[in-house]
């Protein structure tokens, strides 16, 4: 009797995986892994499609004015190989090694993407936001091909767009949290979980599912009631113990586990405030102009032009006076 009891818990506890690792961690990990992959799978999307309409065919679609993945996208479409060379490094400094996704559940993700954009433009990265006046004088300007070396010109539409592809990534992360939390609590079905199967998260987290040891718990106690053995009361005593004790643990374990998720999306919720603010894209992309020194190109070649910035060519002389060019625009 004794055999037989300890064989049936040990089949039950021997997929208790959570012994010998922190789940916490595990799905933590797991969140920034999928973030950065949705971001390096919308910008390959926003590349993607950009070359199938090369050659000057139309996509069909009209400018964005707001934020998401069209806004990326239309800013591709229309600017400079060299322009969409910085979308592509943007999203290589930002979706890699939990970089970005890792500031998000900090709470610092407004600084770090501050960061990412402006060591994408070739500047040297800061550590703390509030460092922005003292790397206005102290970083070095890196030249960009086709002008002099003392400025860095880019278009307000890769700021815009940078914001845009982490906007729709955090949305796309948001949402996978939100459907393993629905499977976890019961109020999502498996064929709505996506890519999180119940089956798949109770592989993954066994601590999630506890019906073995609930039929287990019913069946001892009721071997309890019909033995008359001293030592086979006993054992089933102690194996319902052992085995209510069991219960509780995945019981408490559940509930950090969601705790845990919506501690991941709420920081990923308050990220996509901040980002979707009206102005917040202005706002970053005059920080990130006061830091680095860089301009807008002319407005003959701006965004909307054939180049994402202004030829070599087109440059005022060494010691010419720039007169009323881009110089005297507004930062914006």
């Amino acid at each position: 009797m004794e055999q037989a009891l300890h064989r049936q818990m040990a089949w039950a506890a021997g997929t208790e995986q959570f012994q010998h690792r922190d789940p916490l961690y595990h799905v933590t990990e797991n969140f920034q892994q999928t973030f950065d992959a949705m971001g390096r799978r919308h910008a390959a999307q926003i590349q993607g499609e950009t070359q199938e309409n090369a050659g000057g065919e139309q996509t069909g679609r009209e400018p964005a004015e707001g934020l998401g993945d069209t806004s990326s996208r239309a800013f591709y479409e229309r600017s400079s190989p060299e322009d969409q060379d910085m979308l592509r490094r943007f999203s290589e400094n930002a979706f890699q090694r939990g970089t970005l996704s890792g500031a998000v559940l900090q709470g610092s993700s407004k600084m770090m993407l501050f960061s990412c954009l402006k060591k994408t433009i070739g500047q040297s990265q800061p550590t703390r936001w509030q460092q922005q006046k003292l790397f206005e004088k102290s970083s070095p300007i890196r030249n960009v091909p086709g002008h002099s070396p003392d400025k860095v010109v880019f278009n307000r539409g890769f700021t815009d767009s940078a914001v845009g592809l982490v906007v729709d990534t955090l949305r796309d992360a948001r949402r996978t949290v939100e459907d393993m939390q629905g499977l976890v609590q019961g109020s999502l079905s498996q064929t709505e979980g996506g890519a999180y199967g119940a089956d798949t998260l109770r592989t993954m987290y066994p601590f999630l599912d506890d019906s073995r040891e609930r039929e287990l718990l019913e069946q001892y106690r009721g071997q309890l009631k019909q033995t008359k053995d001293p030592r086979e009361k006993a054992a089933l005593q102690s194996a319902i113990a052992r085995m209510e004790a069991l219960v509780g643990k995945k019981a408490q374990m559940k509930q950090e586990f969601i705790n845990k998720l919506r501690f991941l999306s709420d920081r990923a919720t308050e990220a996509l405030t901040v980002f979707s603010q009206p102005g917040f894209s202005a706002e970053l992309d005059q920080a990130l102009r006061k830091a680095t020194g860089a301009e807008e190109p002319p407005p003959d070649q701006g965004e909307g032009g054939d180049d994402g910035a202004a030829e070599s060519g087109e440059n005022p002389p060494d010691g010419a006076d720039p007169g009323d060019g881009a110089a005297d625009q507004p930062d914006s």
